[in-house]
């Protein structure tokens, strides 16, 4: 069947295998040990988004080592939940008591479902952006392309800023979306289902309550200035990642936010029956 595997490190999620053992995730063969953030699988950027505020890039969720193992189960699909509760540093940062439930799935032979549920267990409200930043496996990011973006509104990252300050925002006039050199695009306003087609492989992203999407790959010419990332595997990976950043998602004291995204792969025998979840 299928199975994942996931770290507590940060909550990681480290492989995604279907029926057959063919691996959907990447991850990088110079990755870093803890507490260096995992080049590959899927971190977890919360509660900010890159640079996008006064805590540490991609926020503190993707290197803490306080998550814990809430749950896990096998019926009626195989599951885990993992949990972070603030403490001092991390409730300063936000201005509140909190709680993030993190629970990874395995709803069938080819699918793996990701679902966040942040909870504000203080007095004051307070705001978060956020992108599971998933490194989907592909044959050679050259070639592949993107699917359900046209049209859409998105921040060019990639580029420079003009004098205000701010990245260039264009409109996707591509029907299908292709890679060529470094792309850092954030698509405003999102459909629910995105797709990446690699020939014959076709991963669907559908998602609930994440509004945005991130498309990155960092190109052949910065691919050197990353240590964690060997000669030439810049191609072998896609990050199209569920996201909640033009628009920061705030959540009232005493009320949750939930997001949710499903990856599912579609070309290959869904037979093999359920999957496993690893944790650690």
């Amino acid at each position: 069947g299928s199975a994942c595997e996931v770290s507590s490190f940060g909550a990681h999620v480290r492989s995604w295998t279907v029926a057959g053992g063919d691996e959907q995730l990447f991850v990088s063969s110079a990755a870093l040990p803890p507490p260096k953030a995992l080049r590959g699988g899927v971190p977890i950027c919360w509660p900010q988004f890159a640079a996008r505020g006064q805590g540490e890039k991609h926020g503190f969720a993707r290197t803490s080592a306080n998550w814990k193992v809430a749950a896990v189960s096998r019926s009626p699909v195989p599951a885990a939940r993992y949990e972070l509760v603030g403490d001092a540093t991390t409730q300063a940062y936000l201005g509140s008591p909190f709680r993030v439930a993190y629970t990874i799935s395995l709803p069938s032979a080819t699918e793996l479902k990701l679902e966040v549920l942040v909870e504000n267990r203080g007095d004051a409200p307070f705001e978060f952006t956020t992108a599971l930043h998933t490194y989907l496996r592909v044959s050679d990011v050259r070639s592949i392309t993107v699917e359900g973006l046209s049209g859409l509104e998105y921040e060019d990252t990639a580029a420079p800023c003009n004098e205000a300050g701010h990245h260039p925002l264009l409109v996707e006039a591509a029907q299908s979306v292709k890679v060529r050199g470094e792309v850092d695009r954030i698509y405003h306003h999102v459909p629910e289902k995105l797709a990446v087609v690699d020939g014959k492989r076709i991963v669907t992203a559908t998602t609930l309550g994440f509004t945005d999407a991130v498309l990155w790959n960092v190109g052949q010419e910065k691919a050197t200035t990353l240590p964690d990332l060997a000669p030439g595997e810049w191609k072998q990976y896609v990050c199209l990642e569920a996201a909640v950043i033009k628009e920061p998602a705030v959540v009232q004291p005493g009320t949750t936010w939930a997001g949710s995204v499903a990856y599912e792969l579609h070309t290959v025998d869904a037979t093999g029956g359920k999957g496993t979840c690893t944790v650690s």
